[in-house]
């Protein structure tokens, strides 16, 4: 069973991710992080589509069966 991303893991991705936005790099991001069992988290900083206000993007379903 694969192990999922520890959460101190994904707390600094997150923080890489708001510091790149609070630096101005750039307007908003994503990042998924995940495991091929379909474990999945999704983190979002700034803005990320302007037409979709605050809100996150929707899980993704993969439509392939992993390698």
């Amino acid at each position: 069973m694969p192990v999922p991303f520890p959460a101190a893991d994904t707390a600094r991705l997150h923080e890489a991710l708001t510091a790149v936005v609070d630096d101005g790099a750039s307007p908003g991001g994503v990042v998924i992080c995940g495991t091929t069992d379909g474990q999945q988290r999704i983190l979002t900083a700034g803005t990320v589509a302007p037409e979709c206000g605050d809100a996150p993007p929707p899980p993704r379903r993969s439509t392939t069966s992993p390698p």
